[in-house]
């Protein structure tokens, strides 16, 4: 890590939740992973900071503790394949990212898993879109 861990506190938003990071020495700007959690101790995101911006894939979850969206970045910008899911753990989209926006095939699903949407994205603009027949 680039910085120095600063402190561990409890913030009421809401509910209690815990923030734990790092910071640089001199710009106060967030480095490295910084953890969000339920006020039942299960993890509600993860994001890793370089330079005070997000860095890596982010996570965040249901609090039953499955995945809710994963989001990568790069730089700041979100950049590659970018998922969403339902709160039972079935897919709910894919979009590929490029420079933060939508760019390529991009898949959107039903709550049963089976494929409802596919777009064609080039840079954030929709080029196609077709629906699929789901049971």
């Amino acid at each position: 890590m680039n910085g120095k861990f600063i402190a561990a506190s409890l913030a009421a938003v809401g509910m209690s939740v815990l923030f734990v990071f790092y910071v640089l020495r001199l710009a106060d700007v967030p480095d490295g992973l910084r953890r969000e959690f339920y006020s039942n101790g299960k993890v509600k995101s993860e994001v890793n900071y370089l330079h005070g911006k997000p860095d890596g894939l982010a996570k965040t979850f249901f609090e039953n503790g499955l995945p809710k969206a994963e989001l990568p970045h790069v730089a700041g910008k979100v950049e590659g394949m970018a998922k969403e899911y339902y709160a039972n753990g079935n897919l709910k989209s894919a979009v590929n990212y490029k420079d933060d926006l939508p760019d390529s095939l991009a898949k959107f699903y039903n709550e049963n898993g089976n494929l409802a949407t596919e777009v064609i994205y080039k840079s954030g603009e929709e080029i196609s879109r077709t629906q699929k027949a789901t049971p």
